[in-house]
């Protein structure tokens, strides 16, 4: 999975910053000069994007450009690894739910993965380097919803920590992040009942934005 994510999109680390991407450099400029404290305070009051509060991209900048300044190599090879984070997170998703059918779980997981990880939908959020957000809050959204569905199937409190940790980070990279709890919930009434196209359905109304 990582190598197919890192064969698709590595030709897009020889490129510059796109578009946006200037805007959003520019208005972190001031972040690069605070302190770790400083920029993890950020977080809550959210100084240097007001019109959304989205700051966990904001600290993904500063981490890289803290390393690598403004090169954008570094942080195009950080949205490839975000996405290949995510792409694991959907395939652990979808292993826990074809198990739960009672069926072969690796080919159907690997092939849902692999479906998510070349999809064109992601093109734009893994080659502009400002747009993460979609990134970052994918990652945490799928992570949550596999500690979900784990807690469902074991009781461990640590899955259901891990849940809400998870749901936190995927709010703080994007507000798509909310509707995390609603697939959840449809999750542990519809497919659990057995009525899994149902459930498919309302995850695309409810999810779709990811």
């Amino acid at each position: 999975l990582v190598g197919a994510v890192g064969a698709l999109y590595w030709g897009i680390t020889d490129q510059f910053f796109l578009n946006d991407d200037f805007g959003r450099l520019l208005a972190l400029q001031s972040l690069q000069d605070a302190s770790l404290g400083q920029a993890l305070w950020s977080l809550v009051d959210n100084p240097y994007h007001g019109a959304y509060y989205r700051p966990l991209t904001n600290l993904v900048f500063y981490a890289v450009g803290k390393v690598a300044g403004l090169d954008p190599f570094w942080y195009y090879v950080s949205s490839i690894a975000l996405h290949a984070a995510a792409t694991w997170a959907v395939f652990a998703v979808v292993y826990e739910l074809v198990g739960s059918a009672g069926t072969s779980r690796l080919a159907p997981a690997a092939i849902g993965a692999l479906v998510f990880a070349v999809h064109p939908r992601h093109v734009e959020s893994v080659a502009y380097v400002h747009d993460n957000e979609n990134i970052l809050c994918g990652l945490f959204f799928f992570w949550g919803l596999y500690c979900g569905i784990r807690w469902l199937d074991t009781g461990r409190k640590l899955h259901l920590a891990g849940m809400g940790c998870a749901y936190l980070l995927s709010l703080l990279g994007k507000e798509m992040g909310i509707t995390l709890p609603v697939v959840w919930a449809l999750y542990a009434v519809l497919w659990r009942r057995g009525d899994r196209a149902a459930w498919y359905r309302a995850a695309a109304v409810t999810g779709g934005g990811l």
